[in-house]
C-alpha cells in the first residue's frame, strides 16, 4: 500500500473517531433539564430531532452523488460546531452528514476494480467503527471530570474543539467533484477509466427500464440521485428490507437519549452520570464485536436474544436503583 494511501485511510478513521469523541453526548439531556424543560419537553426536542434527521438524511445519499463529497464532510463538523458552541448540537449535524456515502467516494485509483474498492472500503469502515466506539467510550470517561470542573460549559467547549478538529481532518481529504451518476457507474463496467459522461447525454439506469437524461446543474442531479435510490428501494426486496430494517434499529437505539436523565432520577449525581453510561457504551462496543459471529443464526434465535435484550432493558430501568444500568448495558449490547 502506497504512503499516501495509508495516510488517507488513517485520516478517514480519524474523522470516524472523532465524530464520537464529544464529552457534551452523555450529559445534554441532563443541560436541557436543568434549564427547566420537562421530560415532555426533552421528548418534544428529540421528535423535532428525528423529523428534521428524517426529512434531510433521507435524500443524503443524492447530495453525496451532487456535491463534493469533501465539503459535506466539512459542513458536517461545522454544523455540529456551532451547534456545540449553544449547547444544543445534538441534532448531530446530521442535515449535512451523508458521511458513510461520502466516505465510500473518496478517491483512490479510477482504474481499480469494484470487488478491490469494496474490500479495501470495508477494512477501513470496520477499523473506523471501532475506533470511534474507544473514542466515544473516551469522551464518556472524560465528561465525568469535566463536569466536576466546569460543569456542562466545559464539557461543551471542549466538544467545540473536537468540532474544530475534525474540519481540519475533513479539510484535509482529498477533493472530489461532484460524483458521476450511476449510468455513469455501469459504464465503469466496461471501462478501466470511469470518467462521466458529458451532460445532455441519455442514460438508461440497469434493471430500472427508466430512460433519463444527465441534468444539469445541482438541482437536476440532485433530484436524478435520489429518484434512482428511490426507485432501487422500491423495486428491490433486498434493498428495503435493508432500509427497514435500519430504520427499526435506529428507533431501538433512541432509548439512549433518555438514559441519563433515568440515572438522574434515580439519584446519581452529574459527574457519576457519565461513569455509570460506559457500561451502556461497553455493551454497545460488544454487541458490534460479536456481531458478525451470530450472522448465521437462526431468526427464531436472534428473536430470542431480542426480547431477552428487552427483558434486561426494562428490569434496569424499572428497578429505581443507579446500578440497574448494568441491566441495560447487557440489554443494549
Amino acid at each position: 500500500m502506497s504512503p499516501s494511501r495509508r495516510s488517507l485511510e488513517r485520516r478517514l478513521i480519524a474523522f470516524q473517531a472523532l465524530d464520537e469523541f464529544m464529552p457534551i453526548f452523555p450529559v445534554y439531556a441532563l443541560l436541557f433539564a436543568e434549564n427547566g424543560l420537562s421530560t415532555a419537553e426533552i421528548s418534544g426536542l428529540f421528535v423535532l430531532w428525528s423529523v428534521v434527521t428524517f426529512v434531510l438524511e433521507v435524500p443524503s445519499g443524492a447530495w453525496a452523488d451532487t456535491v463534493s463529497r469533501r465539503l459535506l464532510l466539512c459542513l458536517s463538523s461545522v454544523t455540529y460546531d456551532e451547534l456545540a458552541a449553544i449547547g444544543a448540537h445534538e441534532a448531530r449535524g446530521r442535515e449535512h452528514r451523508s458521511e458513510e456515502r461520502a466516505r465510500s467516494g473518496l478517491p483512490g485509483e479510477r482504474s481499480e476494480r469494484a470487488s478491490s474498492v469494496s474490500s479495501r472500503y470495508a477494512r477501513v469502515i470496520g477499523v473506523g467503527t471501532s475506533a470511534a466506539l474507544v473514542a466515544m467510550t473516551l469522551a464518556t470517561l472524560l465528561a465525568a471530570p469535566l463536569m466536576a470542573l466546569g460543569s456542562y460549559a466545559l464539557a461543551g467547549w471542549v466538544s467545540v474543539a473536537v468540532c474544530a478538529a475534525q474540519f481540519l481532518v475533513a479539510r484535509s481529504l482529498p477533493f472530489t467533484p461532484a460524483v458521476i451518476s450511476v449510468a455513469d457507474v455501469d459504464a465503469a463496467e466496461e471501462s478501466s477509466a470511469a470518467l462521466p459522461e458529458p451532460p445532455g447525454a441519455a442514460h438508461v439506469v440497469a434493471g430500472s427500464g427508466v430512460r433519463r437524461t444527465e441534468a444539469a446543474g445541482f438541482l437536476g442531479r440532485y433530484v436524478l440521485a435520489l429518484r434512482v435510490g428511490t426507485g432501487e428501494v422500491m423495486r428491490s426486496q433486498v434493498v428495503r428490507g435493508g432500509v427497514l430494517a435500519s430504520a427499526v434499529l435506529m428507533g431501538l437505539l433512541a432509548f439512549d437519549e433518555y438514559f441519563g436523565l433515568m440515572l438522574g432520577e434515580q439519584g446519581a449525581s452529574e459527574v457519576a452520570i457519565p461513569l455509570l453510561l460506559v457500561v451502556v457504551t461497553a455493551g454497545q462496543a460488544l454487541g458490534g464485536l460479536v456481531a458478525d459471529r451470530v450472522a448465521g443464526w437462526s431468526n427464531a434465535r436472534i428473536g430470542w436474544i431480542t426480547a431477552s435484550a428487552g427483558v434486561c432493558l426494562a428490569v434496569g430501568a424499572l428497578s429505581g436503583q443507579p446500578t440497574g444500568i448494568v441491566a441495560v448495558g447487557v440489554g443494549y449490547g
